[in-house]
């Protein structure tokens, strides 16, 4: 997880990947970080 400054404040990001491929497999953005953020609105592919 990581933060994005913006003009309002900070977006958080979160980003999945994929050990054997090492591709992005699911990535989720929020103005929130809270503890169950990620499972819940990650968007998968």
């Amino acid at each position: 997880m990581t933060y994005v400054p913006n003009w309002t404040g900070f977006l958080y990001l979160a980003v999945v990947i994929d050990v054997w491929s090492q591709r992005v497999v699911g990535s989720s953005m929020s103005e929130r970080m809270t503890a169950n953020w990620c499972s819940r609105r990650s968007t998968w592919r």
